[in-house]
């Protein structure tokens, strides 16, 4: 079944075979696993984990490092500021936030990457796409060749790195 967990003081272990877990307001680490379910993660102090084999991944505002992995859905993550990883087998990926000196790996094999950055946002950013286009609205000087499916670059000085990995699908960085 499903898992509703609200206002600890400390950290947070979830884990279910079949069913939705949410956590809001957690005071310490948390880390959510379903076989089958979606998980919504909100206003996390410290690092946040979610792993679902099918279903949709929600996290919004953690305090350290994001890990999120679908292997069928959407992984979206909201004002993130540390390191974050998130992969979706076949889903979008959607990340949104003000990194800090971050490293973020975005993956998916089969859906779009969407990046969202404040503008003025320092980050150096190397992106594929297999199959899909890629498109930034942020000014990028571009390191290599131009070519319609690759990116790299940097967007004044790189203290954020952005590494983006998609095999049908296309990236957007606004």
């Amino acid at each position: 079944g499903g898992i509703r967990v609200e206002n600890t003081g400390g950290a947070v272990e979830a884990s279910t075979g079949s069913g939705n877990v949410i956590v809001s307001r957690a005071g310490g680490n948390t880390s959510a696993t379903t076989g089958s379910g979606s998980i919504q993660l909100s206003s996390i102090e410290g690092s946040a984990h979610a792993h679902t084999g099918s279903g949709n991944i929600e996290i919004a505002r953690a305090g350290g490092a994001v890990r999120a992995k679908a292997g069928s859905g959407r992984v979206r993550v909201e004002k993130a500021m540390g390191e974050v990883e998130a992969a979706s087998a076949s889903g979008s990926v959607e990340v949104e936030g003000s990194p800090k000196s971050a490293r973020w790996d975005l993956r998916t094999g089969s859906g779009s990457v969407h990046v969202t950055l404040p503008p003025g946002t320092p980050f150096e950013l190397d992106a594929h796409t297999g199959s899909g286009t890629i498109s930034t609205a942020h000014p990028v000087t571009v390191s290599g060749a131009i070519r319609r499916n690759e990116l790299r670059g940097v967007a004044i000085r790189p203290d954020n790195r952005i590494y983006i990995r998609v095999a049908s699908g296309s990236v957007r960085i606004d």
